[in-house]
């Protein structure tokens, strides 16, 4: 049976399983914040993209609200859990400040292919190993999720969705695999660029391409 859950949007796509870092400014959802800390409950993040509130929400657990500043904003740590479907939406939640909808909990597909994962993580160390980036690497571990490295890399949210709403994990990780064999080019020639700018001042007003 669908629940009634306080919802939170986002122009953003979380997958289960990520730790996300918010900023909390809007009373309405400091109120959320608060009652998610005080009654031990949950609240959902459904993508808000081109206009428009998608009917698949990520549920949220809150870890950690590391600093509450002067005027009620809040730093806060959160944790995706899994994937809900919104079967009503109310703007306002009953006497709250929040909106909130009926949620129910769906299958959410986690079962890798191994030869995918491979491929995924070869192509993300040439990309990463081209541009600034300092954080853990895709390659040498056992825990590697390409969920982790979705948001570095380009994709827009619309494309994340439509990773998001695939009914198979083998099928998500196809859609990563596409849009990192599209942006290869232009990181190469991004790369080529700085070693002509480093090779030749004539280049030095080079600006390369956005990825």
């Amino acid at each position: 049976m669908p629940k009634l859950l306080p919802l939170f949007p986002l122009k953003m796509i979380v997958f289960p399983g990520e730790v996300v870092n918010l900023h909390i400014f809007e009373p309405r959802y400091q109120q959320l914040i608060r009652e998610c800390r005080d009654e031990h409950i949950h609240f959902g993040i459904p993508p808000f993209i081109n206009n428009k509130l998608m009917p698949l929400a990520t549920e949220m657990e809150l870890l950690e609200i590391s600093k509450v500043h002067a005027k009620g904003e809040m730093d806060i740590s959160v944790q995706a859990l899994h994937q809900v479907k919104i079967h009503e939406y109310y703007p306002v939640a009953p006497d709250k400040l929040y909106p909130g909808g009926q949620c129910k909990q769906i299958p959410f597909d986690a079962l890798s292919d191994p030869f995918l994962d491979q491929e995924i993580q070869r192509l993300l160390e040439s990309i990463l190993s081209q541009v600034p980036f300092r954080g853990k690497k895709p390659t040498g571990s056992t825990a590697f999720r390409m969920e982790e490295y979705v948001h570095l890399v380009g994709m827009n949210v619309s494309k994340m969705y439509e990773m998001y709403e695939a009914n198979k994990q083998t099928d998500r990780q196809q859609l990563f695999l596409e849009h990192l064999r599209q942006i290869m080019p232009q990181v190469r020639q991004m790369e080529e660029m700085r070693q002509k700018v480093q090779m030749n001042g004539h280049f030095k007003n080079v600006i390369p391409p956005k990825i």
